[in-house]
């Protein structure tokens, strides 16, 4: 367990500064939790079309091995997540939380309107492909800033006693622009032929979400700049300063509580994307179930899921954080198994354990944020949650449609179960580690 230091208690108080209505608070919060579901609209969306970009931007002549490269595609996205999250977080630090959230959509909604007009497999061959990986890294960069900052600064602005609840919003939006992509996936598939979308189709979802970030784009200009960091920012006497004139961490200490907060991650991460990103490609291609049935299947799961993420907010702000990091990573070490074999070819086989998972996800989702948020100081925040966020989604999330789909090709899907299992039980572990945060003064960590 990492405790605080004499270090910790020798900033200085922050100067007063002019207290920020709560209408002003839910606007900014709106803003940025609005934004937040439309870069997973983005990021999501890749994965629901993913069937029809390997035929269309892929060798046609394997469709196994085409599938696969575009799951690897999907995970070299994550490589760029580390870099944006740190680079993002330190540009944090000196412009500010708001000027970082305006820059990553930008940089999403032009990684996604780019997916949307590469020319076929047919037209340019293996040029299609070298696109395709340029966008997704775009994108990563643009993601990992956008979650990193997004946690820090939504955390920052909550009201202390709230943070689990109003933090359960960034995740719920996880879900709620999951819940988007399938809905436009679901839809698309439903009133259209399979040709249709093969030959073409499946770029319309990338062009909704490119034109919807314009429109959150919009909602953020109005956007306060996040009060702990205006104080940081700010002698006492009322000049600007730079942040890191507040007390450091050592090297070390920043090490070992990355570390801690990374392992802390990891379970709710790999379940995360198992079943946000590869559970319905699952189902459609190795269990022969019809696309609009997986779309829709996951779209209940996840409005399900959706719903129940402010309750686990509210329960992290009653009894803690540490209760539910621990229960979580028990109950999916249990569930992960018997879930993901339960899958069949008709749509309840999806429905039911997706419901579960979603529904028990908020354990960890809801209070993440908050959580690591709390437990880095103002001067590190950003940079380090914007490292642990990234780092635990690049290895143990954005790889987990790989391996899945890599093990099951293979003929041993066990493996892959066993993996999922074992970073659950190493999130629960690391719980007994965490130090309890609910309430913490966030400019005293």
């Amino acid at each position: 367990m990492v405790t605080p230091t004499s270090e910790d208690l020798s900033a200085p108080s922050p100067p007063a500064a002019a207290p920020v209505s709560v209408a002003t608070r839910v606007r900014s919060y709106f803003a940025s939790t609005v934004g937040n579901l439309l870069e997973w609209f983005d990021w999501a969306v890749y994965a629901a079309m993913s069937p029809f970009i390997a035929t269309a931007l892929f060798s046609p002549a394997n469709k196994v091995s085409g599938l696969l490269a575009t799951l690897a595609v999907f995970a070299v996205g994550f490589v760029m997540r580390p870099v944006g999250g740190v680079a993002f977080g330190f540009l944090a630090n000196r412009r500010g939380r708001k000027f970082v959230l305006l820059v990553t959509m930008i940089g999403m909604a032009a990684g996604t309107l780019s997916i949307a007009v590469i020319p076929t497999y047919a037209t340019i061959g293996g040029w299609s492909s070298f696109l395709l990986v340029v966008a997704r890294l775009l994108q990563g960069l643009a993601h990992g800033g956008e979650t990193a900052i997004s946690y820090s600064y939504v955390t920052e602005v909550a009201p202390r006693e709230r943070r689990g609840l109003w933090s359960s919003g960034v995740l719920g939006c996880v879900i709620a622009g999951t819940i988007l992509a399938n809905a436009v996936a679901g839809t698309l598939t439903a009133a259209t032929s399979e040709g249709f979308m093969a030959d073409g189709g499946w770029r319309i979802p990338f062009v909704i979400g490119a034109a919807l970030g314009i429109y959150a784009l919009f909602l953020r200009r109005s956007m306060m700049e996040s009060d702990v960091y205006e104080r940081a920012t700010t002698s006492g006497a009322g000049d600007a300063r730079s942040i890191t004139s507040l007390p450091s961490w050592s090297a070390g200490r920043i090490v070992r509580r990355s570390t801690q907060l990374v392992l802390y991650v990891v379970g709710g991460s790999v379940v995360q994307y198992t079943w946000t990103a590869y559970a319905g490609t699952y189902a459609i291609t190795q269990k022969h179930m019809s696309p609009s049935a997986a779309y829709w299947s996951l779209l209940v799961a996840q409005v399900v899921g959706l719903a129940f993420m402010p309750f686990w907010g509210w329960v992290s702000d009653r009894v803690g954080r540490r209760p539910l990091v621990i229960a979580y990573g028990i109950v999916f070490a249990a569930l992960v198994y018997p879930a993901f074999t339960f899958i069949g070819s008709t749509w309840w086989t999806l429905a039911v354990p997706a419901t579960v998972i979603f529904a028990l996800w908020g354990m960890s989702g809801s209070q993440s944020p908050a959580v690591q948020a709390e437990n880095v100081t103002t001067r590190h925040r950003a940079p380090v949650v914007g490292a642990v966020s990234s780092i635990a989604a690049a290895l143990f999330g954005g790889t987990a449609p790989y391996l899945s789909a890599y093990t099951g090709s293979v003929g041993a899907p066990w493996a892959f179960q066993v993996f999922v299992i074992v970073l659950c039980l190493i999130s629960a572990i690391v719980g007994f580690t965490l130090k309890e945060t609910k309430g913490v003064d966030l400019e005293k960590v």
